[in-house]
């Protein structure tokens, strides 16, 4: 097995700064069929540390992970785009590209790096101003390839961009892919949800100490737009969701342009049904380490010791989120 460490140092310049740059160059370096891969990112006030272990396969011709095509298409509703071109030119004479794209924080590389081996198609491409990374398909091979995972798994309005695509792919390599509708089976039958959540959803701990009753709570936050890019409301993708957790979709900044529903849950029955279904379908990202670091938490409340373990709590609780340092991605190899 090839150890393989990749420092990446990230300045932060004042005034505007983007930078952009592939790590396929640096892929085909590797022998990808079995590697250690770590990459650190360094930056004023920052390092993230990551360490993925993984069977790269070839999934091309092998098939896909158990539960690919349904966590893919919920990824992909909660964070990517699917773009399809109106026109085959520009009034230059450039030909326009039909391309789907991923969004990843930059801490979740590996699980864009992960995605992209499985597919076989794509590149990578890192924007440091922004902190994050974007995973881009747009070769007719790569889109046939997305096509087959993605037909069918897909419940919101983003549909009509994989309908589009569907058309566009027949048209250009003589296929014959039917537009499946959308998949209408319980939420707790597939992975569909833990894609979508590790897209925009995230484990909150609330620490109320200095109190005259000292409190500690959980809850899992889930966050869309009102309305999609097709003028078509979110509400009926969220509802299913709250209706799951056994909470309400709340409709937030309703008057202004960047209106959300929202999903919040709280109580103990709340918090135990979140907890059944990611533990039944677990998540793939970062997220995963903030949900387990949530069920520590969650499980000094439901034997009522939360208050006579409030340091460990302020520990575990330093370290989720937005303040993780160190990540662990053996989950990618299983």
């Amino acid at each position: 097995m090839q150890s393989v460490i990749i420092v990446l140092c990230i300045p932060v310049l004042a005034g505007e700064f983007c930078a952009s740059f592939k790590f396929d160059s640096l892929l085909e370096t590797l022998d990808t069929t079995q590697v250690n891969l770590q990459v650190a990112f360094l930056a004023p006030s920052m390092i993230l540390y990551k360490s993925l272990e993984n069977h790269f396969n070839d999934n091309t011709s092998k098939g896909l992970p158990s539960g690919f095509s349904s966590y893919l298409s919920g990824l992909i509703e909660g964070d990517g785009h699917i773009g399809v071109p109106t026109q085959a030119r520009s009034p230059k004479g450039k030909p326009y590209y039909a391309q789907v794209q991923i969004a990843f924080a930059i801490k979740d590389m590996p699980l864009a790096i992960y995605i992209k081996e499985i597919i076989g198609h794509g590149s990578i491409h890192i924007k440091a101003n922004q902190q994050s990374c974007i995973y881009t398909v747009n070769n007719i091979q790569g889109l046939m390839r997305l096509v087959t995972i993605l037909n069918g798994h897909l419940r919101g309005g983003k549909i009509v961009a994989l309908h589009n695509l569907i058309a566009y792919v027949n048209a250009k390599a003589g296929t014959s892919f039917d537009a499946l509708p959308a998949n209408t089976a319980p939420l707790t039958s597939s992975s569909w949800l833990a894609g979508f959540c590790d897209a925009d959803a995230s484990f909150q701990v609330r620490t109320t100490l200095n109190a005259l009753y000292p409190r500690i709570g959980l809850s899992f936050e889930l966050s869309q737009a009102s309305f999609n890019n097709y003028g078509t409301s979110n509400l009926d993708l969220l509802a299913p969701i709250g209706l799951l957790f056994g909470t309400n979709v709340l409709a937030i900044r309703q008057h202004r342009i960047n209106s959300q529903y929202r999903i919040m849950t709280g109580s103990v029955a709340s918090m135990q049904l979140v907890r059944d279904y990611f533990e039944a379908y677990p998540l793939m990202s970062s997220k995963r380490l903030d949900f387990i670091d949530w069920c520590k938490i969650h499980d000094y409340i439901k034997q009522g010791t939360q208050l006579s373990n409030v340091e460990q709590i302020v520990a575990i609780k330093a370290g989720m989120n937005s303040k993780r340092t160190i990540f662990d991605w053996k989950h990618l190899s299983k």
